[in-house]
């Protein structure tokens, strides 16, 4: 056996998954994922995945807004507004932002 797989997935998806004990961000439920119509998006791939497009609250906030007409405060409001088919896209859409984004590197 020649070393142990790293932990830190670079490609994660977004699914109902255990997360990882993090630092508590605002407005995060208990079990760290937002939980919309038949759906969970887990907030530390969310948090990555804006880190990683470069992305602030903001913009991931009015792309939601824009693309899938929620109104919403917060990222974590508007995505729990999004039937399970948006949340499907959304997840395929920034999932595909960050395959061209890590591609780039």
């Amino acid at each position: 056996k020649v070393g142990a797989a790293p932990a830190k997935q670079t490609k994660a998806r977004a699914q109902a998954t255990k997360p990882v004990s993090a630092p508590a961000a605002q407005e995060t439920p208990p079990e760290e994922a937002i939980s919309g119509e038949g759906f969970n998006i887990n907030l530390d791939w969310l948090k990555e995945s804006r880190e990683t497009l470069k992305w602030s609250e903001d913009t991931m906030l009015s792309f939601i807004t824009s693309q899938y007409k929620v109104s919403a405060k917060s990222v974590t409001e508007a995505l729990g507004k999004l039937t399970r088919e948006q949340a499907e896209d959304f997840v395929k859409e920034i999932n595909t932002r960050l395959e061209k984004q890590t591609s780039l590197f």
